[in-house]
């Protein structure tokens, strides 16, 4: 079974890193880059690489387990921008990218607004 999530991703590579990410993207073993390759792995496999740098993710809904290391190492190739999660519960979370190589999470708060009637 698991946790589900959807990820909802709003950010682009780099116009200087989009070879160098496409081709990490197309390597058949991802294992010879990073340890936890099972996120890097279904992130690969459920994305398409726009030539314009855009990413456009074709199978939001998964098991994005280990986002935090996802998000470490999209860090260095993208330009600013934010990736979202929202789990089968209703829980929030996600990472803000500040286009200089860093990252940082995304706090989440339901508060009451205002009276809308």
């Amino acid at each position: 079974m698991g946790y589900y999530s959807i990820m909802d991703i709003y950010l682009k590579i780099k116009a200087e890193s989009i070879e160098k990410f496409k081709k990490i993207s197309e390597q058949d073993d991802i294992k010879s880059i990073d340890t936890k390759r099972h996120v890097l792995k279904r992130f690969f496999e459920s994305i398409t690489i726009q030539n314009d740098g855009g990413i456009y993710i074709e199978e939001a809904s998964q098991k994005w387990y280990d986002s935090d290391h996802l998000a470490e190492f999209l860090s260095p190739y993208v330009s600013k921008g934010k990736i979202e999660f929202t789990g089968e519960d209703g829980e929030k979370w996600g990472y803000d990218f500040d286009g200089n190589g860093g990252v940082y999470n995304l706090i989440y708060s339901s508060k009451r607004g205002i009276k809308i009637n």
